[in-house]
């Protein structure tokens, strides 16, 4: 009941108080009293020293109630400050737990990453670097993605229950969101073994199906290399064991990639075990059957396609097998060596010692000789006895050299006497190629200044063309140069300006332009203006030739040494040119220098352009 009501129904009572004397207590005890329940109340309470006949001593209870009223406030408000604070811990109790399950989660990844023992040594190695750089870059194992290596299912499955393209939807959220922003660990040279995006990249719907099926390839290669193993133990030592053995090692090299140190070692522990029990039984009775049949050339063949299998399977070869084919390869050298000792000497020598070294590399070629060191004695033989030709007959073959009159006979000539590589290594060889360069130069010389203008050579019939030129020639004018000097002075300049050119290229293709910004021009100025070699990788040096040569006469020049010549050159080469700048260059224009006496040519000083 409250206290409005007890004033309305029985306001005797304050009158009763009053009378009694004791109205302070008794108000007091009702301002205590549960009977108060609302602001109404101490609204009526306050207004008590107005009511008709209040007690002295309501403003006593008005403290009291109001006193009352505070400590329930704060009662209140002390209850929702706990409150506040169950739920402040509460809720850094939540994130302290999911900061540590993240952690745990973050570790248990970080311990599955660092053990990268399972993924192939060259897939590491093309990943990180550092290996021996054996591996076939277009091999299929390297092309895989690496993650799918990381991902495969001796790694993925004991770790996380499912094979990596097993996962349904729902879990790969969940694996995504556990693995995102996980720090990657590192791998004994510093270097992270992912990034720290693997996870959420790898169960994204974009990523995912590449991953997997870099995964189901890697199965594949596995199961094949299971499959192999368990063919390995059951074949039998007959022709089909041996033949069935073989293909099984012939997808040894590419399997293996598949697998890491481990496995591998198994897997070529059972190819060896196969070796020993079936191909080295089947090749040792081909052998001994070879070995009794073998006679002659087809014999040795034989012989030598057998070695080559055996060494091919990983087998040792049989001391009779070798005994055998030594014995054989004695008598055919035997009379090898009968025909190089009858070559004879001079141009018929050279001639005769190219076509049985063409029958020769024809018959024992490359396949017999590297196998038989017989044969390869007989090819040193064949060398000294060369070597002595070509020594004997260097008048006969430079007196032929000479008489030679146009570029396709000498080229003719070089077939037929001195193609061989031994002719351009030894010295005998090498002093008859220079002779061949000389007399290439000649006939250049004689075809653009015509054949009587060239001194100190055999003079074959001159054209009427050149024959006219000749007679029209200017003569040397007090000890001045001929034409034919001017000529070699003038190629002199060139041909050493066609040395420099080498020497730029070469310098070009050993990528010796890093750092060297000319020389990189020039290096761009050949690859765009003469050409490149190696699928872009080289470049070829610009090289010229004089294609005109006119001396239109000189005199002693003033206060210097020598003679200033007037005359036209023109030159030719392999520098992309346009057509008509092209004939403009061949064709020449007149031009000054001076000629110095040197020894016994002469220097060419070109004039400075002004």
């Amino acid at each position: 009941m409250k206290l409005s009501d007890l004033l309305e129904d029985a306001g005797g009572v304050i009158r009763g108080v009053r009378a009694c004397g004791a109205g302070t207590a008794a108000l007091a005890v009702l301002a205590a009293s549960s009977t108060f329940a609302g602001p109404s109340d101490s609204l009526l309470l306050a207004q008590l020293p107005n009511v008709p006949g209040a007690v002295p001593g309501a403003r006593e209870l008005q403290r009291a109630v109001r006193d009352a009223e505070r400590t329930t406030r704060n009662t209140e408000r002390q209850a929702e400050r706990t409150a506040r604070e169950g739920e402040r811990r509460s809720a850094g109790e939540d994130r302290r737990s999911a900061r540590d399950q993240r952690e745990q989660s973050c570790g248990r990844i970080q311990a599955w990453l660092s053990d990268t023992s399972g993924v192939p040594a060259e897939v590491l190695e093309r990943r990180f670097g550092g290996g021996a750089g054996r591996t076939d870059p277009m091999a299929a194992a390297t092309q895989l993605p690496y993650e799918s290596w990381l991902f495969q299912d001796a790694r993925f499955a004991p770790a996380f229950g499912k094979r990596f393209d097993e996962v349904p939807a729902d879990e790969r959220a969940a694996l995504q969101q556990a693995g995102n922003g996980c720090v990657s660990p590192r791998n004994a040279r510093g270097q992270a073994v992912s990034d720290n995006m693997l996870f959420l990249r790898a169960f994204n719907p974009h990523y995912h199906p590449g991953y997997a099926q870099g995964v189901q390839k890697i199965r594949e290669a596995q199961a094949q290399i299971d499959s192999a193993k368990k063919d390995l133990a059951l074949l039998a030592p007959d022709d089909e064991g041996l033949r069935r053995y073989r293909e099984l090692a012939a997808q040894a090299a590419r399997l293996s990639l598949f697998l890491d140190a481990e496995q591998r070692g198994a897997y070529q522990q059972a190819l060896a075990q196969a070796q020993t029990r079936v191909a080295q039984p089947v090749l040792a009775r081909r052998a001994g059957d070879a070995v009794a049949q073998a006679n002659g050339y087809t014999g040795l063949t034989t012989l030598v396609e057998l070695q080559s299998e055996m060494a091919r399977d990983g087998g040792a070869v049989p001391p009779g097998l070798r005994e055998r084919q030594a014995d054989i390869a004695r008598d055919l050298v035997t009379q090898e060596r009968a025909r190089v000792d009858a070559l004879g000497n001079g141009l018929v020598g050279l001639e005769r010692g190219v076509q049985w070294h063409r029958d020769y590399a024809t018959r024992y070629g490359a396949k017999l000789v590297p196998a038989v060191p017989q044969l390869r004695a007989m090819l040193e033989h064949f060398e000294l006895r060369r070597a002595a030709i070509l020594d004997a007959s260097q008048a006969e073959v430079g007196a032929r050299i000479a008489q030679v009159k146009s570029d396709g006979e000498l080229q003719q000539l070089v077939a037929q006497y001195i193609p061989l590589e031994f002719d351009q290594r030894h010295i005998g060889g090498t002093a008859l190629m220079t002779r061949v360069a000389e007399q290439r130069e000649t006939l250049h010389k004689r075809s653009v200044i015509g054949t009587q203008a060239v001194a100190a050579a055999p003079a074959p019939p001159a054209t009427p063309a050149q024959a006219a030129k000749a007679r029209t020639a200017v003569a040397p004018a007090d000890g001045g140069p001929s034409e034919s000097e001017m000529y070699d002075a003038f190629n002199d300049l060139l041909q050493a300006q066609n040395a420099q050119a080498t020497n730029v290229a070469e310098r070009c293709n050993n990528r010796d332009f890093r750092g060297d910004p000319v020389l990189a021009m020039q290096c761009l100025q050949f690859a765009t203006g003469v050409g490149t070699t190696r699928g872009g990788q080289g470049v070829v040096a610009p090289q010229f030739k004089i294609s005109r040569f006119e001396s239109l006469g000189c005199e002693k020049a003033q206060g210097e040494a020598g003679f200033r010549c007037d005359y036209i050159a023109g030159i030719s080469g392999n520098v992309n040119l346009p057509p008509s700048l092209d004939a403009v260059v061949k064709s020449g224009s007149v031009t000054k220098a001076r000629f110095v006496k040197r020894g016994n040519g002469w220097l060419m000083l070109p004039d400075r352009p002004r």
